[in-house]
């Protein structure tokens, strides 16, 4: 005989993560019954006993309310010690997604954590540069893109590029790649990092400069992320300009990479 209880998809979606797996094993083992999770609804395997489809609910609820209660304070502890956060809602399919892959988005985007609640809600901590990268690649793991590569489409410096990029129409945030010489990345920086912090004032983007990462040529990588393609690609064509004020005549070429992410509620 089969006996269940029906649940819903929050409830279902805690009892398909992690901590809800091993509670469910933890009560199998217990009282000797298979326990099988639905999209709706919990399934008791081989038992026709009332009693223990009680105590299995009461359980598995308590255990739901407790892993609320922890996250809860685990939220608050890290969101004190981060320079910010940003919240948003996925619907729960996709938030369980997000979740499965929150260490490796972490590490990968250099965000402090990427924390999801059963109700679909994802936050994310850390610096904002790195809070924008994240939701880059949150994005990418709902299209189901692989995030071994960072996916990119390559255009050329000047309008050509940007009417290329321009007729993605992307409204999500948008990251353009660069290399520029060592001797570009110390103006863009400026002393004491002066002009980046004006640069990203004025043009209300973000800047990073990937000075470690510079190549055998002597080449640095240069990211500007700001709200949509368009003022990321303005704020890039207003660098480049104040670059040209002061290494006339530059010779190098310059490939920009762009990627955007879908908007995210």
């Amino acid at each position: 005989m089969v006996i269940s209880f029906k649940v819903d998809a929050f409830f279902a979606n805690y009892l398909l993560g992690n901590n809800g797996a091993e509670m469910v094993e933890c009560l199998e083992r217990q009282i000797g019954a298979k326990i099988k999770v639905q999209q709706d609804e919990v399934v008791l395997m081989d038992t026709d006993d009332l009693t223990k489809r009680e105590r299995i609910e009461t359980e598995l609820v308590k255990a739901w309310h407790q892993d609320d209660f922890e996250r809860a304070l685990e939220v608050t502890k890290i969101a004190e010690m981060s320079e910010t956060f940003e919240s948003f809602t996925l619907p729960v399919q996709e938030a369980a997604l997000v979740e499965r892959r929150a260490k490796t988005l972490a590490r990968n985007s250099g965000v402090d954590a990427i924390k999801v609640h059963g109700t679909g809600i994802v936050t994310v901590f850390g610096t904002q540069f790195a809070v924008v990268k994240a939701r880059c690649a949150i994005s990418d793991v709902i299209k189901g893109e692989n995030l071994a590569s960072t996916p990119t489409t390559p255009t050329q410096d000047g309008e050509a590029g940007k009417n290329s990029a321009a007729s993605q129409d992307s409204t999500g945030p948008c990251t353009l790649s660069f290399w520029v010489p060592e001797r570009a990345a110390r103006l863009v920086i400026g002393r004491g990092g002066h002009n980046v912090d004006e640069f990203e004032r004025i043009h209300r983007c973000l800047i990073e400069v990937r000075t470690p990462e510079k190549n055998a040529d002597g080449n640095v990588p240069v990211d500007i992320t700001s709200k949509n393609i368009k003022s990321t690609y303005d704020a890039k064509d207003a660098l480049f300009r104040f670059l040209d004020r002061h290494i006339p005549n530059r010779d190098w070429p310059v490939r920009v990479d762009i990627r955007c992410a879908d908007p995210i509620p």
